[in-house]
């Protein structure tokens, strides 16, 4: 009896009041009677989406609108007679149509994950050619301005700032849309679910290689315009860098290669020697020993080549 009052109260709309009144003894109702309550919200929410798609007012996102469908979904399997007593077929379908656009969009966005896999394709043979300070094999470090490395920097850098919360909304559309969604829908977002799943794995990685494009670039930079390295770490520009790449991706100074290390640390007067010395027959010991002499002195600057600085 109480449940035929219920769906014939609701059989319409809500009345804002009989909610709160029902919601307030929601749980010392009878659970037939919850279920009641329970659909009749769904359809209201359903029915006020779709008022706001037709007055081209519609504030919902696609994981809201998933959980919205999914609610619906749920009160048609378990309060069926108050589902057909509500008119609500033609906004489930007007709602259903926008949430499958907005789904659609956001699974392209997921899919430019995979420049993370261009990017360490492309250019992960660096952290190997710091270690030596030799770039001769990497065209791309030594100008100042390459426009296909510009633009994937920054797309990259883009992507990783917004990467989990899109990778986390792709995984919950996926999981909550199941109920409802038919075949050709879940292929969709399973192909981008993967996606976001394997850039998962690539994101440390690639945080870490365009932390090394910035701060080695710091350096090649300014070694190219005469700069010392102790210069360059007293530049505005290195200290912007350098704490762009310690904030954004919690990448620390331990973590680049001994090499940058050096420089960045002010480790860097022996192995500028070093380097400077290549091509001579000089033995380490002699090596040191001129570095220890030459310490008071101003040390000899040398050119080297440039890569654009990648910083905010």
């Amino acid at each position: 009896m109480i449940e035929a009052f219920s769906i014939n109260a609701m059989s319409k709309t809500t009345e804002a009041t009989f909610c709160e009144a029902a919601l307030s003894m929601h749980d010392c109702l009878p659970l037939s009677v919850q279920r009641v309550f329970d659909a009749a919200a769904a359809f209201d929410s359903l029915k006020s989406a779709a008022d706001g798609i037709r007055e081209s007012n519609n504030q919902l996102g696609a994981l809201e609108m998933t959980l919205l469908l999914s609610k619906v979904k749920a009160a048609e399997d378990s309060a069926q007679t108050m589902a057909a007593a509500r008119e609500h077929k033609e906004d489930a379908k007007l709602v259903t149509t926008h949430w499958w656009l907005k789904v659609e969009s956001h699974a392209v966005k997921c899919d430019r994950a995979k420049i993370l896999s261009t990017l360490l394709k492309k250019y992960g043979d660096l952290p190997e050619a710091i270690k030596t300070w030799n770039f001769e094999k990497l065209p791309w470090m030594t100008v100042e301005h390459d426009a296909e490395r510009d633009k994937l920097g920054q797309d990259v850098q883009e992507i990783l700032m917004v990467f989990p919360t899109w990778s986390s909304v792709m995984e919950r559309i996926g999981k909550e849309m199941e109920p409802f969604a038919n075949k050709e829908m879940l292929k969709v977002v399973c192909e981008a679910v993967a996606t976001t799943r394997t850039a998962a794995t690539q994101v440390q990685e690639a945080k870490k290689l365009m932390a090394n494009m910035i701060m080695a670039g710091q350096f090649l930079q300014g070694e190219k315009k005469g700069k010392t390295s102790e210069e360059v770490r007293n530049m505005p520009d290195y200290a912007n860098a350098l704490k762009y790449v310690k904030s954004a991706w919690k990448i620390q100074v331990s973590d680049f290669p001994s090499q940058l290390q050096d420089r960045m640390l002010g480790k860097d007067i022996l192995a500028e020697t070093a380097a400077a010395s290549s091509s001579s027959t000089t033995t380490p010991v002699q090596l040191a020993n001129e570095t220890a002499n030459d310490l008071p002195k101003k040390k000899k600057q040398r050119k080297t080549l440039v890569m654009d600085d990648y910083g905010p």
